[in-house]
């Protein structure tokens, strides 16, 4: 008798969200992090993307290495390379290097695990 059953690959969830979520907006779902790529409706299960690579808008003239940890600075709702002293969570890693003075994006490779 099998222990699991496979059911998705897990590039998506489902998502009902309590309010609208517009598309593109980053979702924290206890542990999960994840975008959501099209409008999701109050009270409407959407899918929100946890795998994947998003460019995001960044706070100005920082330079994110190769795999550099990239964290949601939710009050000005950019990207940083800093945690903030663990007030800022982990969306995930910067899939590409991008230098200080580049345009005031990051491309982010979403975190695979909750634990990470």
């Amino acid at each position: 008798m099998p222990t699991a059953t496979f059911i998705q690959d897990g590039y998506a969830i489902d998502y009902t969200p309590v309010s609208d979520v517009s598309a593109g907006d980053l979702v924290f779902a206890g542990n999960l992090v994840g975008v959501a790529k099209r409008a999701i409706p109050a009270n409407t299960v959407g899918a929100l993307a946890v795998r994947g690579v998003f460019e995001f808008t960044s706070e100005p003239l920082v330079s994110y290495g190769l795999g550099a940890a990239v964290y949601w600075n939710a009050s000005e709702s950019e990207a940083s390379p800093d945690s903030d002293g663990g007030n800022r969570p982990l969306i995930g890693y910067a899939a590409t290097p991008s230098p200080a003075l580049s345009s005031q994006k990051v491309r982010v490779l979403l975190r695979a695990t909750p634990t990470e």
